[in-house]
């Protein structure tokens, strides 16, 4: 996993939020070493929280769909309800949601708080 961690830009890799899945992770093999991978966080005991992760050299191929599938299916198995968010600037995230049936249900914000005077 560190392997594919470093072939990706350090920013993708923490957006993804691969690297601190809890569940088991579900991982495209290819040219000897992981291309894709993706798994879950456990969320308040009843969602998992998806997390994907693709070598840039062989994005767009439908990796991340097929390692997201798997772990889409496990997060089921464990009797959760699996959970997809992705910044509205990330279209490939939110391509593959929606061919894995995920439809939006909202937005989010994210706001600082400003400093005391």
């Amino acid at each position: 996993m560190q392997h594919l961690a470093a072939a990706c830009d350090p920013q993708d890799t923490h957006e993804s939020g691969i690297l601190t899945v809890d569940s088991p992770v579900a991982v495209w093999l290819g040219a000897g070493r992981v291309l894709a991978a993706s798994g879950y966080q456990l969320w308040h005991g009843q969602l998992g929280h998806l997390s994907v992760l693709v070598d840039p050299a062989f994005r767009g191929r439908g990796l991340g769909t097929a390692v997201a599938a798997r772990a889409v299916g496990q997060a089921l198995e464990a009797g959760l309800v699996p959970q997809w968010r992705a910044r509205s600037t990330i279209l490939a995230s939110r391509q593959i949601a929606r061919t894995l049936g995920f439809v939006e249900l909202g937005r989010q914000a994210t706001f600082k708080l400003a400093s005391p005077r």
